[in-house]
């Protein structure tokens, strides 16, 4: 607050809740993709029963993408920041293409999500 002021903190959250919003919207118009809960915030998860998220994530981090996964139920987590507002029609695209991916049978290698 002291550096950003209330403007600015607002401004960052606000571009936070935006990209939330335009990543919640997209990738719940993929078929069978459901985001989890009823996320207040900009922090939310998402998954398809029909789709191994692991692998999803396995192939989005060879496009660069890092990606969380949660274990109850099986997803994505996604925690988007003012950074990612510009890019958020890249990232539903992205998982777009890499859940077409796993549905047609690719088997990338995935590690499941694990908390120490």
């Amino acid at each position: 607050m002291q550096f950003l002021g209330q403007a600015g903190y607002r401004e960052i959250a606000a571009a936070s809740m935006r990209a939330k919003e335009a990543m919640t919207a997209g990738l719940t118009a993929i078929p069978g993709v459901t985001v989890f809960g009823d996320p207040q915030l900009w922090a939310f998860a998402f998954g398809a029963e029909d789709v191994d998220m692991q692998q999803v994530a396995a192939l989005m981090g060879k496009r660069g993408w890092m990606c969380g996964g949660t274990t109850q139920p099986k997803g994505i987590h996604m925690m988007p920041t003012p950074v990612h507002e510009p890019v958020a029609a890249d990232y539903v695209a992205a998982i777009t293409e890499c859940i077409a991916l796993v549905r047609a049978g690719d088997a990338t290698q995935a590690k499941a999500a694990a908390y120490n």
